[in-house]
């Protein structure tokens, strides 16, 4: 997967750009919401709520509901459709994916609405049935904004997947990058709120793993990699609340030695989606000893061959940059919406 690596590895470091700078300063706690206040109304349209969620596949079956959430940048076209989304449909599997506005690059708080209309939309379309929500860097993080402040939404969610994401957020500096963004930080020349929002240290983070990271009645598994090279495992991690399954693996504990970077274990790579799927076809969260070691001796996962992994990479450093240049720029962390805190609005 060498080829992969490399083609992949400029899209990381395209993304790093946007990550790698000042790192905001979360207030001190102000006060949050209690856990099961009732969520707001939701901000956006209805229209726009419908037309970001797709769905696929037969929700009658009696197989658990998947809702894909992409990363930083990337929407369900450029980074499930040509992937994750047609193992799911081999596999039998009904799915929805939800693209919030900007690529997932503007206000998360915002997006994290758009995740609280997906996962009630899922599950109404699933008849009632509980839903597994799969997602990657920071689709598999900030939905749990729709877990923590839109209360109704807990009873929906079986099953919580993130692969390589930035529970704690993003930590990384990468000074020798600063070029790319002409010299300047976020605070000089403006990021995307998307990117100011992830920083460890945000108001957002803090809010999002206000008094509590996960709930009762979800299992919860995280599956990182020792070689990401954009999140860094320590911050992947989450503090599980009594009742609330929660298991974190590397891929290198099912696979010794595997180079998994940041976007390969989001797209093509054949030991995490053994991972996935075994958390969401099994009872409780991940359990590596239950994949089999032959997974670790193929490279993409099942039904993608080498030409679609090549052409699906060869999208990646194109998308970041697009949502890029099309997201609105800011040079400080957007408040937080009122509902988040325990005055409320």
């Amino acid at each position: 997967m060498r080829w992969a690596a490399r083609v992949l590895a400029t899209a990381a470091v395209a993304l790093a750009t946007l990550s790698g700078f000042d790192q905001a300063q979360a207030t001190s706690d102000p006060g949050y919401a209690p856990v099961d206040r009732p969520g707001p109304a939701l901000r956006a349209s209805a229209a726009d709520l419908r037309a970001a969620v797709t769905c696929r596949g037969d929700f009658d079956s009696d197989k658990e509901p998947v809702l894909l959430v992409p990363g930083t940048a990337f929407t369900y076209e450029s980074q499930f459709a040509w992937s994750w989304a047609p193992a799911l449909t081999r596999a039998g599997i009904p799915w929805c994916a939800v693209t919030p506005p900007y690529n997932t690059l503007g206000d998360l708080t915002v997006a994290g609405e758009y995740d609280a209309y997906a996962i009630r939309h899922t599950f109404r379309k699933a008849g009632g049935r509980k839903i597994a929500i799969v997602g990657h860097s920071q689709g598999g993080m900030r939905p749990r904004w729709a877990l923590r402040f839109f209360p109704d939404t807990r009873k929906m969610v079986a099953d919580y997947v993130g692969v390589a994401p930035d529970m704690q957020g993003v930590t990384l500096y990468a000074p020798a990058l600063a070029p790319a963004l002409g010299g300047a930080t976020c605070g000089v020349t403006g990021c995307p709120q998307g990117v100011w929002q992830q920083l460890a240290g945000s108001d957002f983070i803090a809010a999002i793993n206000s008094r509590q990271e996960t709930f009762r009645g979800i299992d919860y598994s995280v599956i990182y990699s020792r070689t990401d090279g954009l999140v860094a495992p320590a911050t992947t991690r989450l503090t599980a609340v009594a009742g609330a399954g929660y298991e974190r693996t590397a891929i290198q504990e099912t696979c010794p030695g595997r180079i998994a970077d940041h976007l390969t274990n989001g797209t093509v790579d054949a030991a995490t989606w053994a991972l996935i799927m075994d958390a969401i076809t099994h009872r409780g969260p991940v359990d590596p000893s239950r994949v089999s070691p032959s997974v670790c001796g193929r490279l993409f996962l099942p039904g993608l061959n080498q030409a679609q992994a090549l052409a699906g990479a060869l999208k990646a450093p194109i998308q970041i940059a697009t949502a890029v240049a099309t997201t609105p720029r800011a040079t400080e962390e957007a408040a937080l919406p009122c509902y988040v805190f325990a005055a409320g609005c």
